[in-house]
């Protein structure tokens, strides 16, 4: 529905003489629930007294006391039925039955609401409401179902006040319609309704490109894209969008594309129009480092720099042990070396030109490389010993 953010209260324009019609054929129309409060004590609705005074919102009223004025304690606060409210040409009877403590029924055009011991809804039994193209509403169907019977409220015409100067069903609005009532066991008694449309809002959702999942790709984490699905009042258009990762701002724009790090993190964005209505979003996002670091075991050769497939007495040895981890920069490192023996599993000393080594016949070398996640991964190296 197109709205526009413009308060009531600092304008409201009676749409008169217009001669445009605000709401046609099918159309629903809305109205804010009705908030009430306790005037001495309780809760609404059990309140001390059965006092209670209707703060906000969308509400029928009588004038009980018979002072010519609507009290605030003669409010009863209504809500939209299962229908969401008003549809504009259709007859629309309620579902409702019983003294306040059964089961009251489905509702009509509100949802059902206690009065004086028994459930109640408004409903349209006979003229459907229509608009009369000139700020108007045509009411004369409007009646409630109450005490199992059927109330006539026929007064005639609602007014219809809007935001703006010529009206339409996506501004904000509030209707007005006033009757004494005609039969009854309040036959004579001034009755009022007040309805308030719902303030426009604007939505905006968020979704993890790839899931809310992702593995480390770069050191200390990895670059996340998060899209926004934005849902606003007709008329109204983005002017920023400001994303944040655990409470602190990173970027803004329509899509957020940044590095974030290892771990679980909020990622969230705060939305504003130009018309100044502001809705927030979040979602969780996970960087993961599944992958163990990639283990490099080599036995080199000093003088000629290259890996050693076979080891003699006038090779001179460097050890290359390394782990290489694409999220981790500097995983931990073990190298562990052995002898392998002969077959009696002896190892075997003998003397090279006065020099005392050992006879064996190969030589390994084990790398163990472990990350900052706990992934580890092993490789072995093992070079052969000339006779």
């Amino acid at each position: 529905m197109k709205k526009i953010n413009i308060s009531v209260a600092a304008l409201s324009v009676l749409c008169a003489g217009t001669n445009v019609q605000a709401f046609n054929t099918g159309e629903v129309i809305g109205f804010d629930a009705g908030v009430a409060e306790c005037v001495i004590g309780g809760t609404y609705p059990v309140c001390d007294y059965g006092l209670s005074n209707v703060t906000s919102g969308s509400y029928f009223a009588m004038d009980l006391n018979g002072s010519g004025t609507i009290e605030p304690n003669e409010k009863t606060p209504i809500s939209p039925g299962i229908n969401g409210g008003i549809i504009v040409g259709q007859l629309m009877p309620a579902d409702v039955t019983g003294i306040c403590s059964e089961y009251p029924g489905l509702g009509g055009v509100d949802e059902p609401w206690c009065f004086g011991g028994n459930y109640g809804a408004h409903q349209i039994l006979t003229t459907p409401v229509t608009d009369n193209g000139n700020g108007t509403l045509d009411f004369s169907g409007w009646s409630v179902k109450w005490n199992d019977g059927d109330v006539p409220l026929y007064g005639g015409t609602a007014v219809l006040s809007c935001s703006s100067m010529i009206c339409h069903s996506s501004d904000i609005y509030s209707i007005d319609y006033s009757t004494t009532i005609p039969t009854g066991g309040f036959m004579g008694v001034q009755y009022a309704l007040h309805l308030e449309s719902t303030a426009p809002a604007a939505n905006i959702s968020l979704t993890p490109v790839g899931g809310d999942t992702h593995e480390c790709s770069t050191t200390g984490g990895a670059n996340v894209v998060v899209n926004s699905t934005v849902n606003l009042p007709d008329g109204d258009s983005v002017e920023s969008i400001e994303w944040s990762v655990d409470n602190t701002v990173v970027s803004s724009g329509n899509q957020f594309s940044n590095f974030v790090q290892l771990g679980t993190h909020t990622v969230a964005a705060t939305l504003t129009t130009y018309n100044g209505l502001v809705a927030n979003a979040e979602t969780q996002v996970t960087v993961s480092d599944t992958s163990p670091p990639v283990v490099i075991a080599d036995l080199i050769d000093r003088v000629v720099d290259a890996p050693l497939d076979m080891l003699g007495f006038t090779n001179y040895l460097k050890v290359d042990a390394e782990g290489i981890d694409v999220c981790d920069p500097a995983p931990s490192v073990e190298a562990m070396y052995g002898a392998i023996t002969h077959d009696d599993a002896s190892l075997v000393l003998i003397n090279y030109y006065g020099k005392a080594v050992f006879d064996i016949p190969a030589f390994d070398l084990t790398v163990r490389a472990t990350d900052s996640s706990g992934n580890t991964n092993t490789e072995t190296r093992t070079v052969q010993v000339t006779q």
